[in-house]
């Protein structure tokens, strides 16, 4: 029997004025996972993913990078994000914990 995959969504905190996002994320997923797409909803960046909501549950860390700041090393690039109509640009990186 396969089991059934399902996209889930999980908004990433932004700043307290929501101008800079929070550094890091650590985002609890299923193990079987794979992002699909990095876009804003209703001002907050959101990734989505493709899950298998039977595996066990993991933690994937995440962190921003602002346009001209250096790439973490070893990070997988994941989508960039504008927010406050394009004053801001920041990219996305998946990190070892």
């Amino acid at each position: 029997m396969t089991t059934r995959q399902v996209t889930w969504k999980y908004p990433l905190w932004t700043g307290s004025w929501g101008v800079a996002p929070s550094a890091r994320h650590d985002v609890e997923m299923p193990s079987v996972s794979s992002v699909l797409a990095l876009q804003v909803q209703r001002d907050t960046p959101t990734l989505w993913v493709q899950v298998d909501p039977k595996s066990p549950v993991v933690t994937r860390t995440f962190e921003w990078v602002g346009t001209g700041y250096e790439v973490p090393a070893g990070g997988e690039y994941i989508g960039t994000v504008q927010l406050q109509d394009g004053a801001f640009v920041f990219h996305l990186y998946e990190v070892a914990a």
